[in-house]
C-alpha cells in the first residue's frame, strides 16, 4: 500500500541577493565577482511507501535510494528500510520485535547508526539494554495502592500521601489502567523498581547484504570489569575496500577517549585508532577513503583522512570557523556545504566557497531540512520534516531539486521581503504563498547571519538604510524592542502605505473583527501602517492596600507611595535608572515628541518628574544571591512587579506572593491606565511595491482567525482579533483547562480557572490601553540618557537638563525628518 505525502505544485526559485530584486543564486558575496544566475524547481515525491512515517533520525541518500529507520505508530518496534525513488522498490533490512506488554525487564534493542556500501549491503550499530534482575528478589504479588503511594513518598520525595495521590491521578493512573480501568499494582511497582536496577549494555555490529541475509554479527561491548565504562557511537562508514570505521567515544570516572575501531570485510577487528580529540562524524570521500569531520584544535572545522592501518591518513582539509550543518561530497575537488539554510560549493584548490542555492529560494524551509544527497542524475534530493502542532504529528517529505532554464520563470513577478532574521513562522507562510501562487514569488533579503562574523548592530544599520533607500523592497519586517519608533520613523517619511485600504476591500476581513486598542497601535496619523504577528501587553501590579483598586496613577503618586514606606523599601526589584527613564519616556512619548509635526517639548514639569522618578533607582543594581525576590514582595520590601499579560495564571501566583488582592495599576504616567502595548514582529508594505494586493495576501495571514484552515500554527502573544481574544478568555475560565501548579521562590499555588471578575479586569485593561512600548527611538533615548547623567550626578538642575535635551532633540528631528 502506498500513501501520498501532500502532492505539491511546482516550487519556483527566484534567487534574491542583498542589492537587487532578482539576483544570482550563485552570488558568494565577493565584491566585483559576478556569478551566473541560477533557477531551480523543487518537486515533491507524491508517492512514498507506507513505512515512510515516524522516521527516527535523518534519511541517507545512496544512488537513487533512500535509507531510513522508522517505527510503528506506538513507537514500540522499528525497522531499517530502503526505497528507490526511481523504481519504487522497497526493502526491509532489519526489524526490532519488542514485547507489546512493555515488560520492564525485557531487553530493549535500538539501532543507533547505519551505513551502506557500494554493493547495497548495510552495516548496523545496535545497542541493547536489559535490567539486571539477577539479584532482585522482591515479590509484589500482593501489592496495593497504598504500597504504590508509599513507594512514591519513599523513593521520589513526596512529603505526604495526599500529594502523591494527586500526582498519581494526574500522571500515572491512565498509563497503568487496562481497558476496563483495572490496575495491576504489582506491575506498577515492578516497573518502577526495574528502572532503578543496574543495566546490562551490549553494542553490536551486524552486516546485512542487499538480499537481506546476515553476513556477520560482532559484539563490540567493552567488557569492562567494573561496569563503570560508558560508550557512545557517533557514526559508522564503509570505505571502498570493505573496511568498516566505527567512530566511538568511551569514558569512565578517570578517562575520556575518542577513537575509531576499524573492522575488515569479514567483521574482524583490524585496528583501533586513537584520536587526539572530539570528532562528530565520518565522511566517505570521492576516492573511497574515510575521513573524520569536526572542530579541530585550531577552532576550525576540519576533515582529516583516516588510514585504516593506523598510519598518517593524508591531507587535512580546513573549512574555517563557520558552522557547517551538512558536508556533502561532490567529487574529489568539491564539496557541498550547508550553512544556515544556504548551500555552498567549496573547492579544495581555491579554498573558496560560492553560493549554490538556498533552501528558502527553493520553497523549502531551512528549519525543516534534515538531510540531503545527490541522485545519479546530479539533482539534489532533500528530506524534510516538520512538526504540525495542530495534530501533534510530524510530516515527512522528499523533494527533488533540479536546475531549470530562466525561460521557465520569465513571467513570474517577484516581491522582495526585507528582514534582519527570518523567523520560522514567517518562513512557512512565505513558502506556502510561493507554492500557491505560480505568477508571484516572494524572495527574502536577510541582513544578519548569526553564523558569520558580522556584528548584529552593523546588520541592523544596513537593514535600516536599505529600507529607507532601496526601491526594490516591497515588504518590510519591523522587530521587537524599539519596533514602534522604527515604524513611526518610516511612516512619517511616507514610506509605508495605508493598509486600511486593503483591509476594507478584503472580503474575509473587517475592521470590526479586531480589538480597537490593538488596531490603533498599528496606526500612524490615522493610517494602519503595519500588521503584527501578535500583540504583547505589559503593565504593573501592586497590592490594593497600597495603590487602590483603579488602574492608572501619576509619577508623583508612585513617589508618594515610596515615601510612605520605611527606608530601604524598593518600588521594583532589580531595576536600574536607565530602565526607569526609558519606561517613563515610552509612556510619555506623545507628550514629549510629535514627529507628525516635527516638534518636541521637554521644557515642562512632566519631563522633570520623569527625571526625578528615574533618580529613585540605582545606576547599577547590586544583586544579592541570598535575597529572594518573592520574599521581599511578600514582606513589603518590594512594592510592585512588572506583569506581562499572556495568561490568567501568573496573576494567581502574584496574588499568592503579595498576599493581597492586586490591581493592574500600571506604570506611572500623566494619562491612561499605565499599561503598554508592544507590537511583536510587524510587517508593512512599502510605497514602492507595485503589487500591493499580492503583498497583502501574505501579511493578511496574521489577521485571519486562529482556527482558520489558512492560518494554522503558533500565534505570537495575543491575537488582534476580538473573537480570538474572547476565546482565550473563555478557555481560561474552563474547568477542563485548569489544574497543575505554579512555583516561584518560596511560593507555590495550585492553579484554578479564571473568575469572571478577573476576565473583566483584563478585558478592561486591553480595551483602555493606548500607550505603545518602544515609541522612543534608540538615538533619542541615548541623547536623553547622556544629558540626564548631569542631573543624576548633581551637576545640573532638572530644568537645565531639560533645556539642553530640548535643543538636541529639536535639532535631531529637523535633521532626520
Amino acid at each position: 500500500m502506498k500513501h501520498g505525502i501532500l502532492k505539491r505544485g511546482l516550487a519556483f526559485l527566484l534567487a534574491a541577493a542583498m542589492g537587487t530584486g532578482l539576483a544570482a543564486c550563485g552570488d558568494s558575496g565577493n565584491k566585483g565577482k559576478k556569478e551566473e544566475q541560477k533557477y531551480f524547481r523543487a518537486n515533491y515525491i507524491d508517492s512514498l511507501p507506507e513505512s515512510f512515517s515516524n522516521i527516527g533520525g535523518p534519511v541517507t541518500f545512496v544512488g537513487d535510494s533512500i535509507y531510513y529507520q522508522a517505527y510503528d505508530d506506538d513507537y514500540n518496534n522499528g525497522a531499517l528500510y530502503s526505497y528507490n525513488l526511481t523504481t519504487s522498490e522497497e526493502k526491509t533490512y532489519w526489524k526490532t520485535e519488542r514485547d507489546s506488554s512493555n515488560d520492564p525487564l525485557a531487553e530493549r534493542i535500538n539501532l543507533n547508526q547505519f551505513a551502506i556500501d557500494a554493493d547495497g549491503s548495510v552495516y548496523l550499530y545496535i545497542n541493547s539494554s536489559q535490567a539486571d534482575a539477577s539479584n532482585f528478589d522482591q515479590d509484589f504479588s500482593d501489592a496495593t495502592f497504598d504500597d504504590v503511594l508509599g513507594f512514591m513518598m519513599e523513593q521520589w520525595g513526596y512529603q505526604n500521601q495526599e500529594d502523591a495521590e494527586k500526582d498519581w491521578d494526574a500522571y500515572y493512573k491512565e498509563e497503568f489502567s487496562d481497558e476496563s480501568g483495572n490496575i495491576d499494582y504489582a506491575k506498577v511497582l515492578m516497573t518502577w523498581n526495574a528502572y532503578q536496577l543496574p543495566r546490562i549494555e551490549k553494542n553490536m555490529i551486524k552486516k546485512i547484504d542487499a538480499s537481506g541475509n546476515e553476513q556477520f554479527s560482532v559484539d563490540l561491548s567493552s567488557g569492562n570489569a567494573d561496569g563503570n565504562e560508558n560508550s557512545s557511537c557517533y557514526d559508522i562508514k564503509v570505505d571502498d575496500q570493505g573496511n568498516l570505521y566505527v567512530l566511538m567515544n568511551t569514558w569512565n570516572d578517570t578517562s575520556d577517549e575518542y577513537y575509531i575501531k576499524v573492522l575488515d570485510e569479514s567483521g574482524k577487528e583490524k585496528n583501533r585508532i586513537k584520536l587526539s580529540g572530539y570528532s562528530s562524524s565520518l565522511i566517505a570521500l570521492a576516492d573511497g577513503k574515510i575521513a573524520t569531520a569536526g572542530w579541530g584544535d585550531s577552532g576550525n572545522y576540519e576533515v582529516t583522512v583516516v588510514d585504516p592501518n593506523g598510519g598518517d591518513g593524508g591531507e587535512k582539509i580546513d573549512f574555517g570557523q563557520d558552522y557547517i550543518e551538512t558536508l556533502q561530497v561532490l567529487d574529489e575537488k568539491n564539496f557541498l556545504i550547508s550553512e544556515n539554510g544556504t548551500v555552498y560549493r567549496y573547492n579544495l584548490d581555491t579554498k573558496e566557497k560560492e553560493k549554490f542555492l538556498s533552501w528558502m529560494d527553493c520553497n523549502i524551509s531551512r528549519n525543516d531540512v534534515s538531510s540531503f544527497g545527490l541522485l545519479s542524475d546530479g539533482n539534489i534530493a532533500v528530506f524534510t520534516q516538520r512538526y504540525d502542532s495542530n495534530d501533534g504529528k510530524s510530516k515527512y517529505e522528499i523533494a527533488v531539486v533540479k536546475e531549470i532554464d530562466a525561460s521557465e520563470v520569465a513571467n513570474v513577478k517577484n516581491l522582495t521581503l526585507a528582514c534582519i532574521n527570518l523567523d520560522y513562522d514567517l518562513e512557512g507562510k512565505i513558502i506556502d504563498f510561493n507554492k500557491q501562487h505560480e505568477d508571484y514569488h516572494i524572495s527574502v533579503r536577510e541582513y544578519y547571519d548569526s553564523n558569520s562574523e558580522m556584528e548584529y548592530m552593523d546588520a541592523v544599520n544596513s537593514y535600516m538604510t536599505a529600507m529607507a533607500s532601496d526601491n526594490d523592497i516591497d515588504i518590510v519586517a519591523f522587530y521587537s524592542g524599539n519596533v514602534y519608533s522604527n515604524i513611526v520613523n518610516f511612516a512619517s517619511k511616507g514610506l509605508l502605505i495605508d493598509l486600511y485600504e486593503l483591509l476594507e476591500s478584503d472580503a474575509e476581513l473587517n475592521k470590526s473583527d479586531f480589538i480597537q486598542s490593538f488596531l490603533s497601535a498599528c496606526e500612524y496619523s490615522g493610517k494602519m501602517v503595519v500588521v503584527p504577528n501578535g500583540i504583547s501587553l505589559q503593565t504593573v501590579v501592586g497590592k490594593q492596600s497600597d495603590v487602590g483598586d483603579e488602574p492608572g496613577w501619576t509619577m508623583q503618586e508612585m513617589k508618594a507611595l515610596l515615601d510612605s514606606k520605611e527606608q530601604g523599601t524598593q518600588l521594583f526589584y532589580g531595576k536600574t535608572r536607565d530602565w526607569a527613564l526609558e519606561m517613563c519616556l515610552n509612556l510619555g512619548y506623545k507628550r514629549f515628541i510629535d514627529l507628525e509635526n516635527s516638534t518636541c517639548d521637554f521644557n515642562n514639569q512632566d519631563f522633570m518628574d520623569v527625571l526625578e522618578i528615574a533618580n529613585l533607582f540605582p545606576e547599577e543594581f547590586e544583586w544579592n544571591e541570598d535575597e529572594d525576590e518573592t520574599v521581599l514582595m511578600n514582606t513589603g520590601k518590594v512594592l510592585l512587579a512588572e506583569y506581562y499579560l499572556n495568561d490568567f495564571e501568573q496573576i494567581q501566583m502574584y496574588t499568592e506572593i503579595f498576599n493581597d488582592k492586586l490591581t493592574y495599576i500600571g506604570y506611572p504616567t500623566t494619562e491612561g491606565n499605565g499599561a503598554m502595548i508592544q507590537l511583536n514582529t510587524a510587517y508593512g508594505i512599502t510605497k514602492n511595491c507595485e503589487d500591493k494586493e499580492a503583498a497583502w495576501e501574505l501579511i493578511r495571514q496574521f489577521l485571519l482567525p486562529s482556527d482558520s484552515e489558512n492560518n494554522q500554527g503558533y500565534r505570537y502573544g495575543l491575537s488582534l482579533r476580538e473573537d480570538d481574544f474572547n476565546r482565550f478568555c473563555e478557555e481560561a475560565m474552563n474547568e477542563e483547562n485548569s489544574g497543575g501548579s505554579w512555583g516561584w521562590g518560596n511560593f507555590n499555588v495550585d492553579l484554578k480557572p479564571a473568575t469572571q471578575e478577573q476576565v473583566d479586569e483584563v478585558k478592561d485593561l486591553v480595551a483602555n490601553t493606548t500607550a505603545v512600548s518602544g515609541a522612543m527611538s534608540l538615538d533619542m533615548l541615548n541623547m536623553i540618557k547622556e544629558e540626564a547623567a548631569a542631573y543624576f550626578s548633581g551637576q545640573r538642575s532638572a530644568a537645565d537638563v531639560a533645556e539642553v535635551i530640548q535643543s538636541r532633540i529639536e535639532v535631531f528631528i529637523n535633521e532626520t525628518k
